[in-house]
């Protein structure tokens, strides 16, 4: 009779234990990764935001770049030579060169690109392709409008 009991309370020890250690690697796997500052992130973000484009916001042969693309769709201004809002223009010109910079980085499996204004934390421009199940790397670069600061980050998921 006794060794029956000894017996079913060691069973009911291991399946504590065995139900703790299941506990704990689901609370370990289903934290998300924490974010962390890239030199690679950075990069990618600098020549983003000093590429130039084919819009010109006052005259031609003065092009702006992504950096002042931003800048002037918060401002709601519009492209003179090509007869479109800058924010439109802005959207088209950042995802193709997001897509390109992605398709040459065979590291990365999703990104996300979103601008935001400093105090308000609110989101004027977010892009963004793929689910990121794997490590987080990022960089946020503060572009100034006169007024506002707004931020630019750049998200990478490998």
């Amino acid at each position: 009779m006794r060794k029956g009991q000894q017996e079913m309370v060691g069973f009911a020890l291991i399946v504590v234990v065995v139900i703790i250690a299941l506990l704990v690697f689901l609370v370990i796997s289903a934290r998300k990764p924490a974010e962390q500052k890239s030199i690679i992130a950075k990069n990618m973000l600098s020549s983003i935001l000093g590429y130039t484009t084919d819009c010109a916001i006052t005259f031609e042969p003065q092009y702006s770049t992504i950096g002042d693309l931003i800048k002037n769709s918060f401002e709601d201004e519009d492209c003179s030579n090509l007869n479109l809002p800058a924010s439109v223009y802005l959207n088209e010109t950042l995802k193709t060169i997001l897509e390109d910079i992605i398709l040459t980085e065979s590291s990365i499996s999703s990104y996300k690109f979103d601008v935001f204004i400093k105090n308000e934390k609110k989101e004027l421009l977010v892009i963004d392709k793929g689910n990121c199940t794997g490590r987080i790397s990022g960089w946020p670069q503060e572009i100034s409008t006169g007024e506002d600061v707004l931020i630019a980050t750049l998200k990478l998921c490998s």
